[in-house]
Formats: C-alpha cells, sequence, structure tokens
C-alpha cells in the first residue's frame, strides 16, 4: 500500500542519511539489509503460492439463494478465502461494496488482514435503514508481501457478489373495501357470488321467474322435470384495481422512497388477503432507459415476487413516465397512485385522461416538509398546491401522508 512504501522510503532514506554521516561497517550493513529486504519479502511470497479462491456469502452460514432481513436488522457478511500456502502471513487487501439496489446508493469497505496458512475467515455485520436488495460486491482483492509492498491481484475474486433483500415494513392500515366487484367481459375469471350475462359459462340453474328471456331456457332439463329451467350466466370478473408507484422526488433522501414502497406494499397486501385481485405497477429502471412494469396480485407468492422486483428498480423515473404507464392500462376502474407530489400538467395528464376511472392520489411528505415540487404553484398558494387543486377539480381524491406516520392517513380510506 501508499503509506507502507512511504514508510519504507523513508526508513531507506534515513539509513542513508546515517550512512553518509556515519561512515563505518555497521550502518552500511544495515542499509545493505533493508535494500535486500524487499526482494526477501517478495522471494518468500512467490514460494507461498500466489493462488487464493475466494467465497462470499451473506445472511445466513451456508444459506443459498435470496436472504431476506428486517430493517436495522444486523446480517453478517463473510468471505471465506483458501489457499496452498507453505507459509503463513499472507496480506491480503480486499474492497468491496454494499448497494442498495432502489435507492441506488453504494457505500465501500476496505479490509486488510493477515491470512493464515490454509483457510482464512471474515466477517463483518451489516443493516440498512431503509428498505431495497442489497448487492455485496467484491470490486477487488489483492495479495501483497509480507511488507505490504508489493501487489499481486486475484482478478477471479473480482465482481463476486452476494445478495440480500430488506423487506419493507407491512402494516395493518385500517381501510374499509366497497361493495363493488370489478367486472370484465374479456376476463377469463368469473364471480363466485353473482350471476351474469356470459352464457360462455354456467352460473346456475333455476326454476323460471317471470320476465326471464326465451334465450335462456335449458331445454333439455326443462322437458325432463316438466317444468321451465333456466341457465345463468356468470359475471366475468378482473384485477381492475392498479396502484401505481412513482418514486420520482425521491433521491434526496431514502426516507421518502422507504415510505412509498412500505405503504404501497401494505395496501397490495390487504387486498391480496381480502382476496381482491389488482394490479401493481412501477417504473423499471435499466441502463437503456426502463419501462413500465405491470404485476397482477393473486396470492402470496406473487406479492412477494412483485415486492422482489420493485426493490431493486431504482427511483430516476420522471412522473410523467409513470403516468403514461398507467393510462395505458385496459380495464382499469380504480388507481391508487403513490408519489411526493405532481405539477398542474403531470394532475391533469393522469386526471383528465383516465375520466372512466376513480384516482386517489397519495402524497408522502416528509415531516415539517411543504412539497416536494417549488415554485410551481400559483400565486398566493403553497408550492405545488396547483397540482392538487387541478386533480381534485377533476374528481380525484388527495390524501397527504407523513413519512413514518402513514397509518393517519390511511385511516378511514376505502378502496
Amino acid at each position: 500500500m501508499a503509506v507502507k512504501r512511504l514508510e519504507y522510503g523513508l526508513i531507506l532514506v534515513g539509513l542513508l542519511a546515517f550512512h553518509i554521516f556515519f561512515v563505518d561497517y555497521l550502518s552500511f550493513y544495515l542499509l545493505l539489509f533493508f535494500c535486500f529486504l524487499p526482494v526477501l519479502s517478495l522471494v518468500l511470497t512467490l514460494l507461498s503460492g500466489l493462488r487464493v479462491q475466494v467465497r462470499l456469502e451473506a445472511g445466513a452460514e451456508g444459506g443459498s439463494g435470496n436472504y431476506a432481513v428486517k430493517k436495522r436488522e444486523l446480517f453478517a457478511v463473510r468471505m471465506y478465502f483458501t489457499g496452498n500456502s507453505r507459509l503463513g502471513g499472507k496480506r491480503i487487501r480486499v474492497r468491496m461494496s454494499v448497494k442498495n439496489e432502489l435507492l441506488r446508493t453504494e457505500e465501500t469497505k476496505t479490509l486488510a488482514f493477515a491470512m493464515e496458512k490454509k483457510k482464512q475467515l471474515v466477517s463483518f455485520p451489516v443493516s440498512s435503514e431503509y428498505c431495497g436488495n442489497l448487492t455485496c460486491r467484491i470490486r477487488q482483492v489483492k495479495l501483497y508481501d509480507y511488507l505490504w509492498l508489493f501487489a499481486f491481484p486475484i482478478k477471479e475474486a473480482a465482481e463476486i457478489c452476494a445478495a440480500v433483500s430488506v423487506k419493507p415494513d407491512i402494516r395493518p392500515y385500517q381501510m374499509n373495501l366497497r361493495d363493488q366487484p370489478a367486472w370484465d367481459w374479456e376476463s377469463d375469471e368469473y364471480s363466485a357470488e353473482k350471476p351474469g350475462d356470459d352464457s360462455s359459462e354456467l352460473f346456475d340453474i333455476r326454476e323460471y321467474r317471470e320476465g326471464d328471456r326465451i334465450s335462456r331456457i335449458h331445454w333439455k332439463l326443462s322437458s325432463k322435470r316438466d317444468e321451465l329451467m333456466m341457465k345463468e350466466g356468470s359475471l366475468p370478473v378482473s384485477s381492475r384495481i392498479l396502484l401505481a408507484l412513482d418514486l420520482a422526488g425521491t433521491a434526496d433522501g431514502g426516507g421518502l422512497a422507504d415510505s412509498l414502497v412500505e405503504t404501497a406494499a401494505s395496501v397490495s397486501w390487504f387486498l391480496m388477503e381480502k382476496g381482491i385481485c389488482h394490479r401493481v405497477g412501477w417504473w423499471q429502471e435499466a441502463e437503456t432507459g426502463g419501462q413500465f412494469l405491470v404485476r397482477k396480485i393473486e396470492d402470496e407468492e406473487a406479492f412477494h415476487q412483485m415486492l422482489h422486483e420493485i426493490l431493486s428498480s431504482g427511483r430516476g423515473a420522471e412522473s410523467m413516465n409513470v403516468i403514461a404507464g398507467c393510462l395505458e392500462e385496459e380495464h382499469i376502474s380504480r388507481i391508487l397512485y403513490f408519489c411526493t407530489g405532481l405539477t398542474e400538467k403531470e394532475a391533469v395528464f393522469l386526471c383528465g385522461e383516465k375520466e372512466a376511472a376513480s384516482i386517489s392520489i397519495f402524497q408522502m411528505k416528509k415531516t415539517g416538509d411543504t412539497d416536494r415540487i417549488s415554485g410551481r404553484g400559483e400565486k398566493g398558494q403553497e408550492p405545488g398546491e396547483a397540482g392538487r387543486a387541478a386533480a381534485e377539480s377533476l374528481g380525484a381524491e388527495w390524501r397527504v401522508l407523513k413519512e413514518g406516520r402513514q397509518a393517519e392517513g390511511m385511516k378511514g380510506f376505502e378502496i
């Protein structure tokens, strides 16, 4: 390392000055010894072998696959080093990073240690205050001689990674359900409680009632029972509720993004537990730009898969991209839009184009903040209030949620 090389250089300069001013055998042999000491260290390092294998684990020891923890929960990152060293004391320096794929934040850590002859375990604790998929990655491994002067990169160990998922808290919000089952004539799913007009799927057979259409008579069964029996069609149902997650405006810190994901996930879990099929949409960042993804949530497995994808989505999308994705979704009667605020143009674009849908907008704010959008309000309004006024004038519901206190804002909300 640079510090060790500087220290060695200063020692050589000091010994050289000592030899110049005090010419004798002692000063000469001391200077000669320190000149050949790096060569000796290098030779011993080469003789002990340069092959080192590295294995990285995060979470439970010996575990495989994606390991999940709660926010602020400590978990261990372990690096296993194995080699064929004939001598102990190999100097190893590791540079690794821990990246939150949701927030796109990254921390680096450098470790230096002396390895034993055959094996060495290096472990350190990690935790995250915010949710997101964490990628623990080894960026660089270097093997040094005994004096830390010569470095040999271990290329095979670079870019080894392990993943840990930090889940958001799922909170039991006090919400109410509307007794309005969604229906969709193009759906392959049917209501188990109410009949409909889709004759391709039989719901029930009953006795004739005055006013029933002749086309619904079950002639074969009626002839057997000597009374008119009617066929009832089924009512197609579909996932007509869309939860849209807009993480634009959360780049200042992780708290807003964490609270938005937590709120959307809690509402989705609530609907899933009630047996209500719904959709969740968000903007997925990619190297080539990104896309609006939508996942259908029917059961717990689909919920956890959706949540895992969101925790790697990033947060750099513009609100217009998310709104455009919402507008492209067909057969939607209810939109729950989670964001940090909308401009007047964005609010009109969302609420004006999707007139057939009932829209509820949830604006997440930091405690004490007014709005993420500064300088866009009308004269006499708080910044960003123009977006809220535009949305409400078009019939949308607007709720303000406070970071860390979302349950208060969600109380009594009717889906």
